[in-house]
């Protein structure tokens, strides 16, 4: 009898051990769900991260963006603004040509420009003084350039005022080696002068303008800058025995301890009729780099 007992209780734990290798295995208790509970909201899709933000164009840089920060030592990398929170100065001494006597026109030249967040501003003294703002677009043309100039009065009374609008452009073509300035422009001119019976007038010449160069990097810290630019007298109060001029100069500038620029001009003027010589040479120091 005790025989048999064990026989059916063996039978029994193998029965038992055979039915729990084919069941399923138990819920888990985080998923678990009750037979009579209803159908779950199916979840919400993942949220995807943002996609990076395009970087904003670089202070005046085109075609292509290059790197601006610190601001390059090559010229031909230059913008055609300074960074903002950049200030520059310059000096220089300038001598020009008449059609009496060559280099007879002598006088010094100061410049200064700091840019602000979304424009620089510009100044000039030398033969006539000058004030502007030049605006960078972040596009073409790369920089808006609107502003005035004033010549001292003369003792004979006569007087030069000038209002212009130009646009300037920079293509750099090879980063470190080579790039091209463009620029167009409009001003308006007015001259007190005398007229035949040696009274005081007021005259104007609408004067349209274009200037292109070429920027030649010749060593990491020297620059060769070679340019022609042209002077259209559109309309004026007075008849005009010419109307058009052209202009070209060439330029070498050094650069001196990343915030130091030298630099040598030549060239003539009123080229193919007058080709009046001029030089100039001069200097400047940039702050906030």
């Amino acid at each position: 009898m005790r025989a048999l007992l064990l026989s059916f209780l063996v039978l029994g734990v193998g029965l038992r051990s055979a039915r729990a290798d084919d069941d399923p295995p138990p819920p888990d208790p985080g998923t678990a769900v009750a037979p009579d509970a209803p159908p779950l909201a199916p979840s919400p899709p993942a949220a995807s991260s943002p996609p990076p933000a395009t970087p904003a164009p670089q202070w005046g840089a085109t075609l292509p963006l290059i790197q601006l920060d610190p601001y390059p030592e090559a010229l031909v990398d230059r913008p055609l603004t300074l960074l903002p929170g950049m200030t520059e100065v310059s000096a220089s001494y300038d001598m020009a040509s008449t059609t009496d006597d060559s280099f007879n026109h002598r006088t010094p030249d100061i410049g200064a420009r700091h840019a602000f967040e979304t424009f620089e501003v510009r100044a000039n003294l030398g033969t006539l003084g000058s004030l502007s703002a030049a605006i960078p677009t972040g596009g073409f043309p790369a920089v808006v350039v609107i502003g005035g100039e004033s010549g001292a009065p003369q003792p004979d009374h006569t007087m030069h005022l000038g209002q212009f609008v130009d646009v300037e452009h920079k293509i750099h073509v090879a980063p470190g080696s080579f790039a091209i300035f463009l620029a167009a422009g409009a001003s308006y001119n007015e001259n007190r002068l005398h007229d035949p019976f040696a009274v005081l007038t007021w005259t104007h010449v609408l004067v349209a303008s274009a200037d292109g160069e070429l920027e030649l990097q010749l060593l990491p810290t020297l620059a060769l800058d070679v340019g022609l630019s042209f002077q259209w007298a559109a309309e004026s109060s007075q008849d005009l025995t010419r109307t058009t001029v052209f202009d070209a100069n060439a330029s070498l500038m050094a650069t001196v301890g990343h915030s130091w620029d030298l630099y040598f001009d030549g060239g003539l003027g009123d080229v193919g009729t007058s080709n009046l010589p001029f030089l100039s040479f001069g200097f400047a120091k940039r702050w906030g780099e």
